[in-house]
């Protein structure tokens, strides 16, 4: 048979739900604000990292007027070449 829950176990029971939540809540936002920082410094070192030498070249690798290729033809295309037999 189903037991009906009183009145004080389901504020029992309610108010251990709440406490759950909260110390659930704390845990999560101590965990986040732990990525956070993790972050921070992860980004400040990449950053400290992609400092460019003052010796170093800047100029591009590539030139950037030329136009791209077309596209090639043949065997990359799917085109098949038959070879006289």
């Amino acid at each position: 048979m189903n037991r009906i829950p009183s009145p004080v176990e389901k504020a029992a029971k309610k108010e251990k739900q709440e406490r759950e939540g909260r110390v659930n809540m704390a845990r999560y936002r101590d965990q986040q604000q732990r990525t956070l920082h993790r972050m921070a410094l992860l980004r400040a070192q990449r950053l400290s990292q992609a400092t460019i030498p003052a010796d170093r070249d800047t100029r591009p690798l590539k030139n950037k007027d030329c136009e791209p290729r077309g596209p090639i033809s043949g065997l990359y295309q799917g085109v098949r070449v038959r070879i006289p037999a």
